[in-house]
């Protein structure tokens, strides 16, 4: 079984303009583009909305005003021990 919540992340992470799109539009999107690729899984409308609340609750995608975008995850620098006192 694909997971959903996945895929809807992976889909809108290669979406050019993040924070574009509604839950509702984003899945009609997602089902519309599926019906014209059969790599991709066929889902409907309902199955992908519940999907893309899976994404937000899990933190994979943020909601930001009702538009939706890809967490942006932000690693911290770590300090590098050199040589110098090894």
């Amino acid at each position: 079984m694909p997971d959903l919540a996945k895929e809807v992340t992976e889909y809108l992470a290669g979406e050019r303009q993040p924070f574009r799109f509604e839950k509702g539009t984003l899945a009609y999107m997602i089902m519309f583009d599926a019906q014209h690729n059969p790599m991709w899984t066929k889902r409907t409308i309902p199955e992908w909305e519940a999907a893309i609340d899976e994404a937000i609750k899990t933190g994979l995608i943020e909601s930001r005003n009702g538009k939706l975008g890809v967490v942006s995850k932000v690693e911290e620098a770590k300090p590098q021990q050199m040589g110098l006192f090894e």
